[in-house]
């Protein structure tokens, strides 16, 4: 959506921006210092508003491209410099689709190429950097992985094969999930009436009934957070017969290690969002 209050500095098709970017990363990180693009994630969104109270009382408005993101900067790319202690509010992109708008303070500026400077923001308050960033979009072997926020919560994954329990297992070795495991309806049951379960992740096709069936249970026993079907099955109309149960999303079997980790970042935020309010 055009924004014509809002100045665009820069002249770049979609390639000219990536292939600046890609040169920028290859060759240095930015300058030491809080805001250093070392401190995040590849994020390349484009075109975010940002409204700059100059030094001198002015107040302007642009559209920048962001570079990186971390839980407390960002550094975007703009077309002209940018002076360090100017108080900033930019517009951050959420992979939901939404838009959070942002404080901050530049905290340096340096020259890309041309006319055109990074400059690296410090956010007055940190944020949570899985709202912005999937994981599916950082590879495993990029050094940044390892900035990615650890996923921790209670799920508990239904599977009456202990093969498929396994695997989930060894994708989820990395994170602070208690992963709790079950067989059959009556051990789902009895585990989320046992333990604080935030999550659960069940297949359709167990050995005393079916994930629809399954999923009335655990609603029927109170439980309340997000479920999600686990599963190979391609039939539209028994996944909807789950999703009518109560399913609130469906991971389709075979996937890949980063949209799980995706999918279960969803799942963990909306339970949080379900969970009752302490009085």
């Amino acid at each position: 959506m055009p924004h014509p209050e809002f100045v665009a500095t820069m002249n770049l098709s979609d390639g000219q921006r990536q292939a600046l970017l890609d040169r920028a990363d290859a060759a240095k990180p930015g300058p030491s210092g809080a805001a250093s693009p070392r401190a995040g994630l590849p994020f390349r969104a484009k075109d975010l508003r940002i409204v700059v109270t100059q030094p001198g009382g002015g107040v302007s408005r642009f559209l920048v491209h962001a570079r990186h993101l971390g839980s407390q900067s960002i550094t975007v790319l703009h077309g002209g410099f940018l002076y360090p202690g100017s108080r900033v509010q930019i517009a951050i992109p959420r992979k939901d689709g939404g838009c959070e708008d942002v404080p901050g303070r530049i905290a340096w500026a340096e020259p890309a190429e041309g006319r055109l400077h990074f400059v690296g923001i410090d956010l007055d308050a940190p944020i949570d950097v899985r709202e912005f960033i999937r994981f599916s979009q950082v590879r495993r072997t990029d050094p940044a992985a390892e900035q990615l926020p650890t996923l921790s919560g209670c799920v508990l994954h239904v599977d009456d094969l202990k093969l498929e329990r396994d695997l989930l297992k060894f994708h989820l070795r990395q994170t602070r999930i208690d992963l709790l495991g079950a067989e059959s309806h009556a051990q789902a049951v009895a585990a989320v009436r046992a333990h604080p379960v935030e999550v659960v992740l069940c297949d359709f096709h167990l050995a005393d009934g079916t994930g629809d069936a399954l999923i009335g249970a655990l609603r029927a026993a109170g439980f309340t957070g997000p479920i999600a079907l686990l599963t190979a099955e391609t039939d539209s109309a028994q996944v909807a017969r789950a999703r009518n149960a109560g399913a609130d999303r469906v991971i389709a079997k075979p996937y890949e290690h980063g949209q799980l980790l995706d999918a279960l970042a969803d799942l963990l935020q909306a339970a949080q969002r379900r969970a009752p309010k302490a009085a």
